[in-house]
């Protein structure tokens, strides 16, 4: 049914109301409850926002937070309709527009984005691997996500992170299918170039050691794989049948 045209402008004025806080007198509106509506809706956004940026909101601090999260919510026409969902707007807006929290935190794209992204790797849809007749062949596990980023945002505090530490760093984030939790692990360029590979399909041993060679000589190859396997398949990066 179309409202008529008075109704839609006041649920209108409403909804900007909730979302900026700045109110124009609306018929049949209680003026002293309106505020709830306002702080109800708001909490709800900061809230899930927070939950997915906690290292993010720990650097900021409470004020310079709540305060972006104000920006963010009064200025964007949020367009998803899940409110997990709705975090990634958030980044995209912070890198999009809060050019001085950039210039300060040469890291922060980094570090929304890393967050982000565990959100993302928990909420994706179950993976099944199809294995293969053959034996012995390695499987990446599916439920994973590779990352390049240009500071150690992974490895070190926020806080303590410099322009010294400006560089190339490759993170991959998996699920873990027992647990549920997200890991994350620090790759070198040499096993980046093994799991984009597994990526594609089941790998051999031999495949693998391959692959490693083309940046070290055999045996260094075989003894960095065989330390690398162990910590991949423990954690459900890789598994091998």
């Amino acid at each position: 049914m179309q409202l008529l045209p008075k109704t839609f402008q006041y649920q209108t004025d409403l909804a900007n109301y909730c979302k900026t806080g700045d109110y124009i007198s609306i018929p049949g509106v209680n003026e002293k409850n309106i505020k709830h509506y306002r702080r109800l809706v708001f909490n709800n956004v900061y809230d899930s926002i927070t939950s997915a940026y906690p290292i993010t909101k720990k650097l900021f601090g409470k004020k310079k937070w709540k305060k972006v999260v104000n920006r963010f919510f009064s200025s964007q026409k949020i367009q998803s309709s899940q409110i997990w969902y709705m975090p990634k707007e958030f980044k995209d807006y912070v890198i999009s527009h809060e050019n001085k929290l950039l210039n300060k935190y040469a890291f922060l794209a980094d570090l929304l984005q890393f967050e982000w992204l565990e959100i993302e790797v928990f909420m994706m849809p179950d993976e099944i691997i199809e294995y293969l007749t053959e034996t012995n062949l390695y499987y990446i596990n599916p439920e994973i996500r590779l990352i390049k980023t240009t500071y150690p945002i992974h490895l070190k505090k926020a806080k303590n992170i410099t322009e010294e530490d400006k560089g190339n760093y490759f993170i991959s984030l998996h699920r873990n299918k027992e647990t549920g939790a997200v890991e994350f692990t620090n790759l070198s360029i040499p096993f980046v170039d093994v799991l984009e590979n597994l990526m594609e399909k089941p790998l051999t041993e031999n495949a693998i050691l391959n692959i490693l060679q083309k940046y070290v000589e055999l045996t260094t190859a075989k003894s960095a794989f065989h330390q690398f396997e162990q910590i991949a398949i423990t954690n459900q990066l890789l598994f091998k049948k």
